[in-house]
C-alpha cells in the first residue's frame, strides 16, 4: 500500500518502502541533514527524495527471518502505524521542496 501511494506521489515505481537501508550522496546527505522525517520515517524519506529531485535507483537485499525473540508490533501498534504514516504521506505530499542542485533524476 505505501510502495503504491509513494510511488503515485513521486511520481516513480517504487516497490519498497519500509526496509530502512538507503545509500546516498553527498546531494541526499545535505538534503536529510536539513530535512529527515521523524518517528517512522523510511516511506516519507523516500517521498521527500522523490520530490527533491533525487535519483532512486532500488536494490532487491535479501531479508532473514527473525531467529529468536518475538516482535514489538502488535496488531494495534501496525494500524497507528499505517495511519500515522498515510497522515505524514498527506501532509509531505502538500509541501513544496526545493529542486536539489546537483540532483540527479
Amino acid at each position: 500500500m505505501f510502495a503504491r501511494l509513494v510511488s503515485f506521489l513521486g511520481g516513480q515505481r517504487v516497490t519498497d518502502t519500509t526496509s530502512g537501508f538507503i545509500a546516498l550522496d553527498r546531494v541526499g546527505i545535505e538534503l536529510f541533514a536539513r530535512e529527515y522525517p521523524h518517528d517512522y520515517p523510511e516511506v516519507e524519506a523516500t517521498l521527500v527524495a522523490l520530490r527533491s529531485g533525487l535519483r532512486l535507483a532500488q536494490v532487491q537485499v535479501e531479508m532473514r527471518e527473525r531467529e529468536s525473540g518475538v516482535s514489538s508490533i502488535t496488531f494495534v501498534r501496525s494500524l497507528y502505524y499505517m495511519v500515522k504514516v498515510m497522515l505524514a504521506l498527506l501532509v509531505a505530499s502538500l509541501r513544496r521542496y526545493p529542486r536539489l542542485e546537483g540532483a540527479r533524476r
